[in-house]
Protein backbone atom coordinates (compact mmCIF):
# COMPACT_ATOMS: atom_id res chain seq x y z
CA UNK A 1 0.00 0.00 0.00
CA UNK A 2 1.39 3.41 -0.90
CA UNK A 3 1.56 6.18 1.63
CA UNK A 4 -0.32 9.39 0.90
CA UNK A 5 1.20 12.61 2.19
CA UNK A 6 -0.30 16.07 2.39
CA UNK A 7 1.57 19.30 2.94
CA UNK A 8 0.25 22.57 4.29
CA UNK A 9 3.10 24.61 2.81
CA UNK A 10 6.09 24.16 0.56
CA UNK A 11 8.36 24.50 3.61
CA UNK A 12 6.92 21.28 5.05
CA UNK A 13 7.30 19.35 1.77
CA UNK A 14 9.69 16.58 0.95
CA UNK A 15 13.21 17.91 0.32
CA UNK A 16 13.05 16.77 -3.33
CA UNK A 17 9.97 18.90 -3.94
CA UNK A 18 11.68 21.91 -2.36
CA UNK A 19 14.77 21.40 -4.56
CA UNK A 20 12.55 21.15 -7.65
CA UNK A 21 10.72 24.39 -6.75
CA UNK A 22 14.07 26.14 -6.23
CA UNK A 23 15.22 24.88 -9.64
CA UNK A 24 12.06 26.20 -11.32
CA UNK A 25 12.15 29.56 -9.54
CA UNK A 26 15.76 30.11 -10.59
CA UNK A 27 14.85 29.54 -14.27
CA UNK A 28 11.29 30.76 -14.75
CA UNK A 29 9.49 33.94 -13.71
CA UNK A 30 6.26 31.97 -13.96
CA UNK A 31 6.24 28.22 -13.20
CA UNK A 32 3.38 27.71 -15.66
CA UNK A 33 5.96 28.21 -18.42
CA UNK A 34 7.79 25.06 -17.28
CA UNK A 35 4.50 23.12 -17.43
CA UNK A 36 3.95 24.27 -21.02
CA UNK A 37 7.49 23.26 -21.99
CA UNK A 38 7.03 19.76 -20.57
CA UNK A 39 3.53 19.38 -22.06
CA UNK A 40 4.80 20.55 -25.45
CA UNK A 41 3.28 22.73 -28.14
CA UNK A 42 0.82 20.00 -29.11
CA UNK A 43 0.17 18.92 -25.51
CA UNK A 44 -3.22 18.05 -24.11
CA UNK A 45 -2.93 20.13 -20.93
CA UNK A 46 -2.07 17.10 -18.80
CA UNK A 47 1.32 15.62 -17.96
CA UNK A 48 1.69 11.93 -17.12
CA UNK A 49 4.66 10.43 -15.27
CA UNK A 50 6.56 9.53 -18.44
CA UNK A 51 6.11 13.03 -19.90
CA UNK A 52 7.13 14.54 -16.56
CA UNK A 53 10.28 12.47 -16.26
CA UNK A 54 11.34 12.97 -19.89
CA UNK A 55 10.45 16.66 -19.72
CA UNK A 56 12.54 17.23 -16.63
CA UNK A 57 15.57 15.43 -17.96
CA UNK A 58 15.47 16.37 -21.64
CA UNK A 59 13.53 19.62 -21.96
CA UNK A 60 14.41 21.34 -18.68
CA UNK A 61 17.84 19.69 -18.32
CA UNK A 62 17.13 18.88 -14.67
CA UNK A 63 20.18 16.97 -13.39
CA UNK A 64 19.87 17.59 -9.66
CA UNK A 65 18.87 13.99 -8.86
CA UNK A 66 21.32 12.26 -11.22
CA UNK A 67 22.20 8.85 -9.84
CA UNK A 68 20.73 5.50 -8.99
CA UNK A 69 17.70 6.90 -7.13
CA UNK A 70 16.83 9.50 -9.81
CA UNK A 71 13.62 7.71 -10.91
CA UNK A 72 12.34 7.39 -7.35
CA UNK A 73 13.00 11.04 -6.57
CA UNK A 74 11.27 12.21 -9.76
CA UNK A 75 8.32 9.92 -8.98
CA UNK A 76 8.09 11.50 -5.50
CA UNK A 77 7.72 14.97 -7.04
CA UNK A 78 5.11 13.66 -9.45
CA UNK A 79 3.12 12.13 -6.58
CA UNK A 80 3.20 15.50 -4.81
CA UNK A 81 1.81 17.16 -7.95
CA UNK A 82 -0.82 14.43 -8.43
CA UNK A 83 -2.39 14.22 -4.94
CA UNK A 84 -5.54 12.54 -6.29
CA UNK A 85 -3.47 9.76 -7.84
CA UNK A 86 -5.21 9.86 -11.23
CA UNK A 87 -1.87 9.57 -13.04
CA UNK A 88 -1.76 13.02 -14.62
CA UNK A 89 -0.92 16.55 -13.53
CA UNK A 90 -3.01 19.47 -14.77
CA UNK A 91 -1.95 23.10 -14.97
CA UNK A 92 -4.08 23.76 -11.89
CA UNK A 93 -2.23 21.11 -9.91
CA UNK A 94 1.11 22.45 -11.21
CA UNK A 95 0.26 25.90 -9.84
CA UNK A 96 0.88 24.61 -6.30
CA UNK A 97 4.57 25.11 -7.15
CA UNK A 98 4.08 28.84 -7.67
Amino acid sequence: ESEIKYWSSIASCDEDVVEFVEFLNARFKDVSRSFKIIDGTDGNGLINLQEFSEGLLRKLNFKKFKGEDEDIRIRNIFRFLDPGGEGTVSMGEWQVLD
